[in-house]
């Protein structure tokens, strides 16, 4: 369900993309997933299901597609997180939901329109420094229906990058200082 094909992703030189994704179980509830609208946008997406296992793994598989066909719809990503969002939230017994942070940019002009559906905040690259992509805050998918999403834009310059990631970094981190707080290394 991942996509693997980051070679020189969509044909273009400026353009640089990479993922990898180490599910904790069998399955995972992490995902990501990036594609093109009309040629001259890209779409990126990384997310994060509650729950585990296979009831999580069909419930992103639901997402993914729901937001992706609402995307080359031609829709902005506030448009699209709010269609998935009353869509998702309809049947929704098992009361799952997904956290969610999906930019759009405009290849051409390196507008980049994002929307973050209470997922970690990307992080910005520019000159060596990382700074906290802040957006306005929104609720997770599936979560409430009527939610109302709000974008946010930024124009994104050669060599500035956007690296996401779910929890399961801030969790190895804080695991990590925990032990060290111990006095337990471990070496590697």
């Amino acid at each position: 369900m991942l996509p693997k094909n980051f070679s020189d992703f969509p044909n273009n030189h400026k353009i640089d993309i990479y993922a990898i994704a180490e599910p904790a179980k069998e399955v995972g509830g992490d995902f990501h997933d990036f594609f093109l609208i009309y040629k001259n946008k890209l779409a990126i997406l990384i997310g994060d299901v509650s729950g585990k296992g296979i009831p999580a793994a069909l419930f992103i598989v639901v997402a993914k597609t729901l937001i992706k066909n609402s995307a080359q719809s031609g829709n902005s990503p506030e448009e699209i997180f709010k269609n998935v969002n009353k869509t998702m939230c309809q049947d929704n017994n098992q009361n799952m939901f997904v956290t969610t942070w999906m930019g759009i940019l405009k290849i051409d002009t390196g507008k980049f329109t994002f929307v973050n559906a209470g997922h970690n905040p990307p992080i910005l690259i520019k000159n060596n420094n990382h700074t906290f992509l802040k957006s306005k805050p929104n609720f997770v998918l599936g979560g409430m229906e009527n939610t109302e999403y709000h974008q946010n834009e930024i124009f994104l310059k050669d060599e500035e990058k956007i690296f996401l990631y779910t929890d399961g970094i801030t969790e190895a981190i804080n695991k990590m200082t925990k032990l060290l707080e111990k006095n337990v290394y471990l070496k590697l």
